[in-house]
């Protein structure tokens, strides 16, 4: 008797887009992984 799995055929870490190691590699951003802003000009202003 052979059980399959549920997650067969998902892949963990840098193959998965959900988490943050697999959106390093792809270079993409999400709530996994924040993407740092820039400073505004507005607090140069005087």
């Amino acid at each position: 008797m052979i059980i399959a799995s549920c997650n067969e055929g998902m892949t963990m870490g840098k193959g998965d887009i959900r988490t943050r190691r697999g959106k390093i590699v792809r270079g993409t951003f999400g709530t996994r992984r924040r993407r740092k802003r820039k400073k505004t000009t507005d607090d140069k202003k005087d």
